[in-house]
């Protein structure tokens, strides 16, 4: 079967905290999958919410289906680069 992607990075959310909404859509139909984001109150899920919209859009676009037979197959979450935070009492 085809597959439609969508990469999202630099996004400023731990992804301890986005593993957790993602692991709430893998496996499920799209449609159900954007229902679970759009009633879930944390800030990784408005951003998995506009990625997923990419997604469907995308596959839309190679003419790959309805949005209403896709579902989610995978979804992976990988650490980006971390924020330097200057110590305390070093001189810049």
């Amino acid at each position: 079967m085809a597959e439609a992607k969508a990469i999202l990075r630099f996004v400023r959310v731990t992804p301890r905290k986005a593993r957790i909404v993602i692991d709430m859509i893998r496996g499920q139909q799209v449609p159900m999958a954007l229902a679970m984001l759009r009633h879930t109150p944390k800030h990784a899920a408005r951003v998995i919410e506009k990625l997923l919209r990419s997604a469907v859009a995308n596959a839309e676009q190679k003419e790959l289906g309805d949005s209403d037979e896709m579902w989610v197959s995978q979804a992976v979450v990988n650490c980006g680069p971390s924020l330097e935070t200057p110590r305390s009492g070093s001189p810049r």
